[in-house]
């Protein structure tokens, strides 16, 4: 199933980075939901970094694939 133009349920398999584990359960799901779908990307250490604090061009960067993904017009 898909959500929106491009937007896929199919979840990520997070057990491939090495942070994984420090994923709050409460979130988990939504992580792999944004992993799958290319809003976030993992660090040049093969790493999500659950716990660090979300950087402007971070949350731009996710929105615009948010964006770009709905095919949307904001």
């Amino acid at each position: 199933a898909h959500f929106g133009a491009g937007i896929s349920d199919r979840p990520a398999d997070l057990s491939r980075y090495e942070d994984c584990g420090e994923i709050s359960s409460w979130a988990y799901d939504s992580m792999r939901w944004a992993v799958s779908n290319r809003l976030l990307s993992p660090a040049a250490d093969n790493t999500l970094r659950p716990g660090d604090t979300v950087t402007r061009a971070e949350l731009a960067q996710a929105l615009y694939a948010y964006r770009t993904s709905l095919n949307s017009t904001w």
